[in-house]
């Protein structure tokens, strides 16, 4: 089974375990992709 099966698994069974909807796990991503700096582009240094 490849890596990214079990990946999904894990996360589908904390999402289920949780009571989460797809959207929800979505939209917590989405926050925390953005709150953390992640979704900002680098300062350009010369």
């Amino acid at each position: 089974m490849p890596l990214e099966d079990d990946f999904c698994d894990i996360i589908k069974k904390a999402r289920i375990g949780q009571g989460l909807s797809v959207g929800d796990v979505a939209r917590i991503a989405q926050r925390e992709y953005h709150s953390t700096g992640a979704g900002r582009l680098p300062a350009r240094s010369y």
